[in-house]
């Protein structure tokens, strides 16, 4: 939402800088230098970026904060119920919890699993999550990085073609326009899209480990043996990240 926001009101920006320079909208409008610079930052990323990342570049991460509340709800049942009916009363527990992190952690409490081995468990399920949802970050940051030289690139390619029609001023005119509009569109989708979408992907990425630690914390305190209010108080530092 914010990453489309922050693309209308930059093109709103360009638009007015422009006209309040004397120009027209139509100097903006450059077909053949935008098609240009669009397949150009795409095949760059593409041949730069692993193919599993493009699969993840477009995925929905889920808002933690909206999970959060849910999820402390249930981690607390979960905790009070193993307070008063012990570990193996869990198990009817484990086919309605709402994430695959909360049934592998009560199979760990029921198989008898020590603290360190379930945070090692959780650590490394965590750590490849994480890692999966910053590989869509990488596309975005790649993307960025080119189109400024994809642009540089139509740019010389638009002088080359206008420097062979110096006999045309028309012509002369039109293909330096086209030139500078390849730098223009370079500039304008690293700054206002790809780098945008980069950052917001990064946090998101960051905080869609969040629930999976909520679990963990709460799955060590029920195996240590910790009250269900003390846990509460752990998973609000955790959720508060």
């Amino acid at each position: 939402m914010k990453t489309g926001l922050g693309l209308v009101l930059g093109a709103i920006i360009l638009v007015f800088v422009h006209l309040w320079n004397g120009g027209v909208v139509g100097d903006l409008v450059q077909p053949a230098p935008l098609v240009f610079v669009l397949l150009g930052t795409f095949l760059s990323t593409f041949l730069s970026a692993p193919k599993r990342d493009f699969s993840q570049a477009f995925a929905v991460l889920p808002d933690s904060a909206e999970l959060s509340a849910a999820l402390k709800k249930e981690l607390i049942e979960l905790a009070s119920l193993a307070r008063k009916e012990g570990f193996l009363a869990l198990d009817s527990f484990r086919a309605s919890a709402s994430r695959d992190s909360l049934k592998e952690g009560i199979q760990y409490l029921i198989s008898g699993f020590d603290q360190g081995s379930i945070r090692d468990l959780f650590d490394a399920s965590i750590y490849r999550k994480k890692a999966e949802a910053e590989s869509s970050v990488r596309i975005w940051e790649i993307a960025a990085g080119a189109a400024p030289s994809i642009g540089a690139l139509g740019a010389t390619l638009g002088l080359l073609t206008a420097l062979a029609k110096l006999d045309d001023p028309a012509q002369l005119g039109r293909g330096i326009a086209s030139a500078m509009a390849a730098v223009l569109y370079g500039f304008f989708f690293a700054n206002f899209v790809f780098s945008p979408l980069a950052a917001r992907r990064r946090r998101l990425a960051s905080e869609s480990i969040l629930p999976d630690e909520m679990v963990k914390s709460a799955v060590l305190g029920i195996q240590e043996g910790l009250n269900p209010h003390l846990i509460e108080e752990r998973l609000k530092q955790v959720a508060s990240g």
